[in-house]
């Protein structure tokens, strides 16, 4: 019993739309009362079915037979008040007839019509009140004779319950011939998508082939299209991932060799010198898997991870404190390490990542410059963007192999420099997290290669954290 109460309490589009027929039927029914009542006042201020009623029975009356004019109104009176007890539910007061010469001289009055002849004057009012009850009147004359109606008015509460009555009727008639078309077209309508929950229930955990669907409707085909974008995102994604497993699993292969050997050699040797020198590469080995392994976690961590500390930072002052650091290692190569830009430039950036982008910038750049190059950080403010330039005079990349180096564990064909090939790989990610990218350009002078990154100075909002 549970089950089923859950089940049904759960949204449904189909219970939705017949909820939405169910909800546009009472708004219609609403409306047409609505309308119907406000003919009916009109209708009932103007008289005009009294004087109707009142005018056929006048035009019978073209006579000055007395005895023949009462049956004729009693014979009318027969007729109406019986089809008015058929139309009306409602228990009421039967039509009241008054028959007069033009005198004023009585001739004929409905049972319950008490009193003398209502008077010219009366007749020009819409309503008379007698016997505890307001009648609408209306009053004809002839050459012969004057005629009146009285009918029993109908207070406001009547006249919609009689109203509401008669549409419910017809409303509870079309609902059911206008549901049924309506359920069954979007029954069939959402067979597609059942179809489609079939397919992908079915399917293997490690299958991520398009989906092959027949969805005729124009309105469920960006559905599979966007399903199929998805599917082909997550192939990639899970084959870039097998990839960087792979290479991960072969870059960590060559320093633990080493280590191993080395550790081995430390351990099974007397000499002194044979010590010293596995000593000396197992500590490179282990120095080199490290570096490799901390370049991993970086990378892991900006793919995985949008920016979440965003702060106000003097970049100026900040890339002077970072390239501070490196001033040491620069020295010892005899490499010019400056630095251009203008005396302040305040950003709101998070400062891991543009750790990741200048530290690996730099290094990369001193790597591969040769001894007594120069390597030039510029920072500049352009259209609202921040600009950042690591360039350097080295042997540069060429045009063909610019777009293979950016991807991870590349490196170039004729290059001695030791190195991962991840250094530009965790750049270009923490550029992306910046909300920018990095490009390469051409370095200092004409020669060596350059290191191109632009972002907004005012990032764009979270929506992860907004919502």
């Amino acid at each position: 019993m549970n089950t089923v109460l859950d089940a049904f309490r759960r949204p449904s589009l189909a219970r939705r739309v017949v909820a939405a027929l169910l909800a546009a039927f009472t708004l219609v029914w609403v409306a047409l009362v609505v309308v119907d009542f406000w003919d009916f006042k009109r209708i009932s201020e103007s008289r005009k079915a009294q004087r109707l009623a009142v005018s056929a029975l006048v035009a019978s009356l073209d006579f000055a037979d007395e005895t023949r004019a009462v049956q004729v109104v009693q014979a009318t009176e027969t007729q109406y008040s019986l089809l008015r007890r058929e139309s009306l539910p409602l228990p009421r007061d039967e039509l009241l007839f008054q028959l007069a010469r033009l005198d004023g001289s009585l001739v004929y009055a409905s049972k319950g019509f008490s009193g003398a002849a209502l008077s010219i004057a009366d007749s020009e009012r819409p309503s008379w009140t007698g016997n505890g009850q307001t009648y609408w009147m209306a009053t004809l004359s002839t050459p012969q004779w004057r005629v009146t109606l009285l009918e029993p008015s109908l207070s406001d509460a009547e006249a919609m319950y009689l109203i509401s009555r008669n549409l419910v009727q017809s409303m509870l008639i079309a609902f059911p011939l206008v549901l049924l078309p309506l359920w069954l077209a979007v029954r069939r309508g959402l067979r597609p998508l059942r179809e489609l929950v079939t397919r992908v229930g079915e399917r293997a955990p490690t299958d991520f082939s398009p989906l092959a669907l027949d969805l005729r409707y124009a309105e469920l085909r960006p559905l599979e299209a966007a399903f199929n974008d998805l599917l082909a995102q997550a192939r990639n994604s899970i084959h870039s991932e097998r990839g960087f497993v792979q290479d991960a699993a072969h870059e960590l292969r060559t320093p633990l060799a080493v280590m191993a050997a080395q550790a081995h050699l430390l351990v099974s040797t007397t000499d002194p010198a044979l010590q010293k020198v596995a000593r000396a590469e197992l500590e490179r080995a282990i120095q080199r898997a490290s570096h490799l392994v901390h370049q991993l976690l970086t990378l892991a961590r900006l793919e995985s991870q949008p920016p979440q500390n965003r702060q106000p930072l003097d970049l100026v002052e900040w890339s002077q404190a970072q390239l501070a650091r490196a001033q040491p290692a620069a020295l010892m190569r005899g490499i010019d390490l400056g630095m251009v830009s203008p005396e302040t430039l305040v950003v709101r950036v998070d400062t891991q990542l543009l750790q990741s982008v200048l530290e690996n910038l730099v290094n990369n750049a001193m790597a591969y410059v040769h001894e007594g190059g120069r390597v030039t950080l510029t920072l500049s403010e352009e259209g609202g963007d921040v600009v950042l330039l690591v360039a350097d005079d080295g042997p540069g990349i060429s045009l063909t192999e610019r777009a293979r180096l950016m991807q991870r564990f590349q490196r170039g064909r004729e290059v001695q420099v030791s190195g991962s090939g991840l250094g530009l790989a965790i750049a270009a990610q923490a550029a992306s997290q910046l909300g920018g990218s990095l490009q390469m350009v051409d370095g200092l002078d004409g020669k060596g290669i350059g290191f191109w990154v632009r972002w907004p100075l005012q990032p764009k909002p979270d929506l992860h954290q907004i919502c």
